[in-house]
């Protein structure tokens, strides 16, 4: 594998770390800080906000069986950083890493998912090892999070590598362990430099536009043409891959401008196209469901929840394509939390629906 160049903001923000040492105490927890279950974030009071490069040596503070457990109590390696623990760190050619790793050693890691809903991440660790390594998995909030990950034979224990995983992250603050399970031959696990955590965008159906924070429920009138990003069969399904209003948006869904008076619309609509968005349900409750169509003859609306179907309605002939009326759909079931709401049309026979200009639940 492809080592992990050395990252002007991982050695930026090490840097900004040994300034900060010693300047920090319990002091800050007068300013606000939380202690969440594996101690206080480090060097600062407040949780790592992903995405982030985390030097590995960033582990939380709060000692021996709080924030990190080290199987004995020798401190070895010739890094200077963070004196009084007893984890083992070596420095080499600037590079600080957790070395002498042995088997049911661990550290925490406060970290923060400023996000809704929750979204895939990726995880890349940077490792070495003279020799094939050991395993070390991953646990949030005392939960597994990944399965074993290996060590490899790099070459060296300065020889870096990288090894990756991917996880679903919920919303907010978390307790991040890396455990330390089985060593290799050398007798220890690896050394680890530091890891990088970020959502994995690729393939993954996100609210449009903004892909961090869906709409939220009730009272968001959305509009039509932001139906999620996905592209076809993930987020929308549409009969042709040509936008044929060719505004707004590049994806295969026809979009208008100036359909309903102002603002985009989906229109051209076809019997079995459909559309999703993801939203973020304040409360747990019934709720109504407004949407704003248009159509020449009327056809079948079908409001899927999650996969599952909730609402089947029939909409009669509004005067036209381009002439829209509200439509009321009562009783959606909504848990507070994150869902997908597809919206799909019906005609009988098939042939032209017509046009979609917005959504709102109350």
């Amino acid at each position: 594998m492809t080592p992990l160049p050395r990252r002007s903001l991982l050695s930026s923000l090490r840097a900004v770390g040994r300034a900060a040492t010693g300047l920090l105490s319990a002091s800050v927890l007068l300013h606000g800080a939380t202690a969440l279950a594996g101690g206080l974030p480090y060097p600062s009071p407040g949780a790592h906000l992903l995405p982030i490069n985390l030097p590995a040596e960033w582990f939380n503070r709060g000692g021996e069986g709080v924030a990190y457990h080290d199987t004995d109590t020798l401190r070895r390696g010739t890094s200077t950083l963070r004196p009084t623990e007893s984890v083992d760190m070596d420095e080499v050619n600037g590079v600080t890493s957790l070395s002498w790793t042995r088997a049911g050693e661990w550290l925490d890691y406060s970290i923060e998912v400023d996000e809704l809903a929750t979204y895939t991440h990726s995880f890349k660790a940077r490792v070495a090892s003279a020799g094939v390594g050991g395993t070390f998995h991953l646990e949030l909030d005392g939960v597994a999070l990944t399965g074993s990950l290996q060590v490899p034979d790099t070459g060296g224990w300065q020889t870096w590598t990288d090894v990756t995983a991917s996880f679903p992250l919920p919303p907010g603050e978390h307790t991040l362990r890396l455990v330390f399970d089985t060593v290799g031959p050398t007798g220890f696990v690896g050394n680890v430099d530091g890891f990088e955590m970020k959502r994995d965008d690729s393939g993954i159906q996100f609210p449009y536009p903004i892909a961090n924070n869906p709409p939220s429920l009730p009272y968001n009138t959305i509009p039509a043409a932001r139906f999620d990003s996905g592209g076809e069969d993930v987020a929308y399904h549409d009969t042709d891959a040509v936008n044929e209003g060719g505004v707004y948006r590049t994806e295969g869904v026809d979009v208008f401008a100036g359909l309903d008076g102002q603002g985009y619309a989906v229109g051209s609509i076809q019997s079995g196209e459909w559309l999703e968005y993801t939203v973020y349900a304040t409360q747990t409750r019934n709720y109504s469901l407004m949407l704003r169509l248009a159509s020449a003859s009327g056809g079948q609306v079908n409001v899927d929840v999650d996969g599952g179907t909730q609402a089947i309605g029939f909409v009669g002939a509004t005067g036209g394509p381009q002439t829209f009326s509200n439509f009321f759909f009562n009783a959606i079931p909504l848990t507070q939390g994150t869902h997908v709401i597809r919206i799909s049309f019906g005609v009988s026979g098939g042939g032209t629906f017509g046009s979609f200009s917005s959504l709102r639940f109350d």
